[in-house]
């Protein structure tokens, strides 16, 4: 889930990393537009118009995402999000 509370996914491989890497390709051909400027930028969803923050830090742009510690076990249950790499 995003900073501004939308549910996204992302195909990832599972490795011991703190900060995966994401392609901006991936993100165009996902139906976005990335826009990036000296400050930080944005990913917009093309079909929704929801905008996602990027964040600049030095030379990296983050892209915040909350990462569930489980899934769930019925639909019933509150989702449970946590900072990724952190417990």
């Amino acid at each position: 889930m995003t900073d501004e509370g939308f549910k996204c996914g992302l195909t990832m491989q599972v490795a011991d990393v703190e900060r995966p890497l994401i392609a901006v390709s991936h993100l165009s051909e996902a139906g976005n537009d990335v826009i990036l400027n000296k400050s930080g930028g944005k990913v917009v969803n093309l079909k929704t118009g929801k905008t996602i923050a990027v964040h600049r830090k030095g030379n990296l742009y983050v892209l915040r995402m909350w990462v569930r510690k489980s899934p769930a076990k019925d639909a019933g249950e509150a989702s449970d999000f946590s900072r990724q790499g952190r417990s």
